[in-house]
């Protein structure tokens, strides 16, 4: 409250507590008059407990006088604010919040009051986020970068330029944590499609959830029923995503299809065991059978429960049955074995 603000509600009361003409003033008004006076200088000195008792007093003989009333508001605020910033000074934060909550509590609500308490409770979220940091989960992080008071509340440049930086900080934070588990269970998709080409991942819907890229479970639909083009899986950022769509296609597509991705896998390297099975059927489709047996020696390393049927029937499409050297899962293992040998 500015101290202009006062020294015009006590001229208002010096008036409104005044005798009126030039008759003789009756005793009480001289002394409504020496209390107005009284409550200037405690005023001017900042006493604001010396002040309420004046207001108070004049209350008191004069209850019909409504400003009094707005005037001892005004000043049991500016008592409660200088006691909560001189908590703030000693850097006594909560019992500076505890202190206002009381203050409301006790002389009731008022603007000043109410606003004071809203910055308040911002500087405490902004003291509980600094000293929870550093945050060991990214998620927890964004949920309390998102309850930091905002920008507006204070107005102020370094707490602005703060809280902003905090914000990107956190969101860079939870992208990366997005994208850890996207890899983790691309990994597993990855894993569950070696095993088993004909159902759908489990953990395919975890990834819909998480996946950064766009409709994952409709290029997923798509992939599973040939209807995705071979050439839109280029255009997909992240690679092992891509190469499980288009290892779908290979298994759901026809000849020619294959015949074009077969092509493909010549001009990437695989980063996922789909990928290294694709590389394997191209192989075995140019017949070149050393290199498709060593890249099936290395996922059945890795894999034990590989699916192979996928593969032996490209090994029958290579060539006419008396002539290929693969004629069932045994020749299939013999040649793995003789592998790199």
């Amino acid at each position: 409250m500015s101290m202009h603000w006062l020294y015009r509600c006590c001229a208002a009361a010096v008036l409104l507590a005044g005798g009126c003409g030039d008759r003789q003033a009756p005793k009480y008004e001289r002394l409504n008059k020496r209390i107005v006076a009284d409550l200037f200088e405690a005023v001017e000195q900042g006493d604001h407990e010396l002040a309420l008792r004046k207001v108070e007093r004049l209350a008191t003989m004069r209850p019909d006088v409504e400003l009094t009333y707005y005037l001892e508001r005004e000043l049991q605020n500016n008592r409660s604010l200088i006691a909560v910033n001189d908590l703030l000074r000693h850097g006594k934060l909560e019992d500076a919040h505890a202190a206002l909550k009381t203050a409301i509590r006790e002389t009731g609500e008022s603007d000043r009051l109410v606003a004071a308490l809203a910055q308040l409770d911002g500087l405490l979220a902004i003291s509980n986020y600094r000293a929870a940091m550093p945050y060991d989960d990214p998620m927890t992080a964004a949920r309390a970068v998102a309850d930091l008071p905002s920008r507006r509340l204070f107005e102020h440049q370094a707490y602005n330029a703060w809280q902003k930086a905090q914000t990107k900080h956190v969101a860079a934070l939870v992208q990366r944590a997005r994208r850890r588990l996207q890899q983790e269970l691309l990994a597993e998709i990855d894993l569950a499609l070696c095993r088993d080409s004909t159902r759908v991942p489990t953990p395919l819907a975890q990834y819909a959830a998480a996946a950064i890229d766009p409709a994952p479970v409709e290029l997923w639909r798509q992939s599973r029923n040939g209807s995705l083009p071979v050439a839109a899986t280029m255009e997909i950022e992240d690679s092992r995503w891509a190469d499980l769509l288009l290892y779908n296609l290979y298994m759901s597509g026809s000849k020619a299809q294959r015949n074009k991705i077969q092509a493909m896998i010549a001009d990437r390297t695989p980063v996922t065991y789909c990928g290294m099975q694709l590389e394997a059927h191209a192989a075995f489709a140019e017949q070149s059978y050393t290199e498709g047996f060593r890249l099936l020696k290395h996922l059945f390393t890795e894999i034990p429960e590989l699916d192979m049927a996928p593969i032996l029937d490209t090994l029958r499409e290579t060539r006419p049955a008396d002539e290929s050297p693969v004629l069932n899962f045994t020749d299939v293992l013999w040649h793995i074995y003789r592998a790199d040998k």
